[in-house]
Formats: structure tokens, sequence, C-alpha cells
């Protein structure tokens, strides 16, 4: 999903893209 355009996101935000289903 929006991880691949932000790969700095934060340890959170990369928690909430992989619950999201990526």
């Amino acid at each position: 999903m929006f991880g691949e355009e932000t790969p700095c996101l934060s340890p959170t935000g990369q928690a909430m893209v992989k619950e999201l289903g990526d």
C-alpha cells in the first residue's frame, strides 16, 4: 500500500501498513 511510497515510515506506521494488508 502506501508503505512503498514512504519507506521512511515510523515503526508505528509500518505496523499499520502490515495490519492493513500492505
